[in-house]
């Protein structure tokens, strides 16, 4: 790849100049990343609008934040040669421009090559990818390397420059900000904060409680300077050396742009041997306040504090560590495009667009114990919602389903790191919801907890499941399913109970169509991944439920989705002119599940392949929805092909949108596939999807599961028993007789219905799926009303900023449309409830329309319905007959044991 790009580059110096004489290599984009380390630490180079424009060359625009409509964040390069000023990035007016002769990325990187009069300057931003150590991938920081090469053969006298603003401490340009400069050490560090920062609150999705430094090792001809933008890069132009100074007056971010430059003087040079380095850095401590199980409220600060204990240790750790960082981005850059281009050219720049953004979304963290001490064995990963598809939630179950391949494929355990909070969470006190949550908060960085019914209780739920096996599965850790293992089972009994119909349930794409296809697969994939769950511990009688289940309901999906030519799978159940992408069989071909036959694979790659035919830049997610498409569903639904043919098209018309040239978006989640017009999503780091072709055919590992109270192997006998062993045998014969006669009257009531075909079994409080719903009949079952308890951050200081998100509307408010924050992407959430009981099936999903769309939908069979439903009372009823035969035994064990003296009796001490 290097070679390639060194290629490129001779042969733009060898061209004619033009009026453009450059471009980005491998491939133009949307827009360039320039630092992406953290979900603050987040910017991009715009690349134009329209196929007709010019792309922005790094000299010719200001760097900006990665939302829509995205504000300045400035930084800022020039090179004096001599005696003379050239830009080389950002767009301050200089005597002299700089000619850009080439602009190249790769995954951790993105290099300038410009032309400042007789000599070529390379400008490298590096962000490193090293999810194997936590230490250096916690660490916000980006590396700028600068290298000089003389083109004529002579020396020639060169200074180099760069500076950054304070533009990155806020949204709000008009609020305060001081600053510093440290220079008593090995480095030259200038810092810049809010005068008032506030914790854990954003404007505009730029955090406000951050420090921003910019950091030099120090050497001999190396000079510093703090002041009024103009006036600093005025003096660079005129002598090549700052004045050491910093302006007293401090003042708003936008009050005369005060900016903080470092500079070093080369000498008379031909090439440079050895990289000039500046160190960008935004750090916040803490980064999150999480909601744990207990209810308390944790401060969580980045791990990398567990090794360095200030910024000053950190930065000079980081300075120290380049040679060695580079190199690191290099092998990275290497590893992930040699994998990435065995499939094809195309998919390699796919994923070299996305992974600094996959994983500068995420939050490495740990706490400090009441002694002061860091606990390293205490990870947990939080995850910005950037982009804001459905919503601004913490750990958005949703987007994590997406970007999952990454860091499946980067590292497994950040996987885990990222399931931890939410699956701890959920199995507290503070939770009581049959389904899985979307969220564990309502906005970054506030992790305090989401247990607001909602209506995608089968999308989130089986998304919990096929993540958390994942996990294992690729790890080999099997902690999280035997920690967790009754949560689990929690969700997956919602799946039982509401996947084979599940209404007009909500996905991620905010459809709400009855009975949709690839929704109900995606529950029947989490059914069978629960069944694996349960044979990874040991519980074999739920092994054989969960699987048997699954089975049943992919036959019962197959009958009631395929076409009625069986050429493809329909939208919506027995709805023969609707289509969609069904991206969610990629979880099968995942976990390697084979739920879903070979057959129905082959008939939807052919179909898909033809449906592709004359879009260019992709498929609508829905047939109902035909100007609506989301990358990370493409490019899963191509994963998912049984041929490369197919897969190769779906790969291609991803990255024709994405060279499209129609939007300078920092590389969006959805758009319009008939035009590559961008409708929402920038900087998503679902874009982590474009990873799920490095993950598929990966070898699985059985995952190591220690012991577990939920293993018939590891029941432990109490303690106590022994002086009640009599009495607790008597109650425990008491229970057995119970169990019995509530078995024998539960197959009396299965009996008296089993010929209504509109019956329901109640299994644990949650209705069982009845016959499916039209759009011609029923009421939506509103959540009952509830006192909305927002957020609020504990603050003096936010009087004076009405656009301070420091409070967040919960989801759930009723019938109402709630623009996302940039304006881009609706999402339908229904209203909350007070209740510890979630939504059933009839109330998370009403008889409406999709997207506006009115598509009568035809009944489907009752006795089909009936038959499915009769398996899985059958299996219940052998199910109950195992669990109360090995609990009579447990129970016969546990009284032997209780008659035996304790060993204290029998043991001399």
């Amino acid at each position: 790849m290097v070679l390639l790009a060194w290629l490129f580059y001779f042969i733009f110096l060898l061209t004619p100049a033009s009026a453009q004489t450059w471009a980005t290599i491998p491939f133009s984009t949307q827009s360039l990343p320039i630092a992406l380390r953290s979900p603050y630490l987040n910017s991009w180079l715009s690349q134009g609008k329209l196929p007709s424009e010019t792309p922005s060359a790094g000299n010719a625009g200001w760097p900006v934040f990665w939302t829509s409509s995205p504000p300045v964040v400035a930084w800022y390069i020039a090179v004096r040669v001599d005696g003379l000023a050239y830009t080389i990035f950002g767009d301050a007016a200089q005597p002299h421009q700089a000619n850009q002769t080439a602009a190249i990325i790769t995954p951790t990187q993105t290099t300038f090559i410009v032309q400042a009069g007789p000599v070529s300057v390379n400008a490298t931003f590096l962000s490193p990818i090293e999810p194997t150590d936590l230490v250096r991938q916690s660490m916000p920081f980006t590396y700028l390397y600068v290298d000089v090469a003389s083109t004529d053969g002579q020396p020639h006298a060169v200074q180099l420059y760069s500076d950054i603003s304070a533009e990155w401490l806020s949204g709000d340009r008009s609020m305060i900000c001081n600053w510093t400069a440290n220079t008593n050490s090995d480095y030259i560090s200038l810092q810049t904060q809010l005068q008032s920062p506030i914790p854990f609150a954003e404007i505009a999705d730029q955090a406000l409680d951050a420090t921003a430094y910019l950091s030099m090792s120090k050497q001999a001809s190396s000079t510093w300077q703090i002041g009024r933008d103009v006036d600093v890069r005025g003096q660079f132009n005129t002598s090549g050396v700052l004045l050491q100074t910093q302006d007293s007056n401090f003042r708003a971010i936008a009050d005369n742009f005060p900016v903080f430059g470092i500079s070093v003087d080369l000498g008379t040079i031909t090439k440079t041997f050895s990289s000039n380095v500046w160190l960008l850095g935004l750090l916040r401590d803490p980064v999150v306040q999480y909601s744990n199980g207990e209810g308390n409220n944790e401060l969580r600060s980045p791990y990398f504090w567990s090794q360095y204990p200030t910024a000053q240790a950190a930065i000079s750790f980081l300075l120290n560590d380049f040679t060695r960082a580079r190199d690191a981005g290099n092998a990275m850059d290497a590893k992930i495009l040699g994998d990435a281009q065995k499939i094809s050219s195309p998919y390699a720049d796919m994923v070299t667009l996305s992974a600094r953004q996959a994983l500068s979304a995420v939050d490495i963290t740990l706490k400090k114990e009441n002694n002061g001490s860091w606990n390293t064995s205490d990870v947990k990963a939080f995850f910005k919602n950037m982009g804001g598809v459905g919503g601004p939630g913490v750990n958005a179950v949703d987007m994590l389903f997406s970007t999952f391949p990454a860091y499946l494929y980067l590292n497994p355990a950040i996987a885990g790191y990222l399931l931890s909070p939410l699956l701890e969470f959920q199995s507290s006190k503070l939770y009581a919801l049959p389904y899985a949550a979307h969220d564990i908060g309502l906005a970054y960085p506030n992790a305090t907890g989401n247990s607001n019914p909602h209506n995608e209780g089968i999308e989130q739920s089986a998304n919990m499941l096929i993540m958390t096996l994942a996990h294992a599965q690729f790890s080999g850790d099997g902690t999280l399913i035997s920690k967790y293992y009754p949560l689990l089972r929690t969700w997956a009994d919602y799946l039982v109970n509401n996947t084979l119909s599940p209404d007009a349930q909500t996905t991620s794409d905010s459809l709400t169509s009855a009975n949709q296809t690839n929704l109900a697969i995606k529950g029947i994939i989490g059914i069978a991944a629960m069944s694996k769950i349960s044979e990874f511990i040991g519980d074999h009688s739920f092994t054989t439920h969960y699987q048997t289940v699954s089975s049943s309901y992919e036959s019962e999906w197959q009958s009631l989705s395929l076409a009625a030519d069986g050429s493809h799978l329909l939208a919506n159940y027995g709805l023969q002119s609707s289509s969609g992408l069904m991206y969610n069989l990629f979880a099968d071909k995942l976990l390697q599940l084979n739920v879903v036959p070979n057959t129905v694979y082959q008939a939807q790659t052919n179909f898909t392949l033809q449906s592709s035919k004359g879009s260019p830049y992709g498929l609508p997610i829905d047939s109902s929805t035909p100007t609506k498409s989301r990358t990370d569903w493409m490019i899963f639904a191509a994963s998912s092909a049984s041929d490369s043919a197919t897969r190769d098209e779906l790969v291609l018309q991803v990255h024709n949108f994405v060279t499209a040239g129609v939007t300078n978006e920092a590389f969006p989640l959805i758009y319009d596939p008939t035009s590559a017009n961008f409708t929402g999503g920038p900087g998503s780091p679902a874009q982590g999807a474009m990873f799920s072709m490095l993950v598929l055919n990966h070898t699985l590992k059985t995952p190591s599961v220690p012991p577990n109270s939920f293993s018939p192997a590891s029941a432990k006998v109490n303690a106590g028993a022994i002086a009640g062993g009599v009495i607790g045998g008597l109650v425990a014969v008491a229970i057995v007789v119970f169990l019995a006669w509530f078995l024998h009257r539960r197959r009396q009531h299965i009996q008296s219905e089993k010929h209504d075909p509109s019956f329901t079994v109640d299994f644990d409080g949650v209705r069982k799926p009845g016959g499916y719903h039209t759009y011609s009949s029923g009421t939506i079952e509103p959540f009952a009303e509830s006192t909305i308890h927002p957020f609020t951050v504990a603050s003096t200081n936010t009087s004076s900023h009405p656009n301070l998100h420091h409070t967040v509307v919960p989801r759930g408010l009723a019938d109402v449309d709630v623009r996302g924050s940039h304006g881009s992407e609706y999402y339908h959430r229904r209203a909350g409830s007070d209740s510890d009981v979630g939504p059933s099936a009839s109330q998370v999903g009403g008889p409406t329309a999709s997207e506006g769309s009115e598509r009568p939908l035809p009944v489907a069979p009752a006795s089909n319905v009936l038959m499915a439903k009769q398996t899985l009372v059958n299996e219940e009823l052998r199910t109950e007959v195992d669990n109360l035969r090995r609990e009579m035994e447990r129970i016969r064990i546990e009284r032997e044991q209780a008659m035996e003296a304790p060993p204290s009796y029998g043991e001399s001490h």
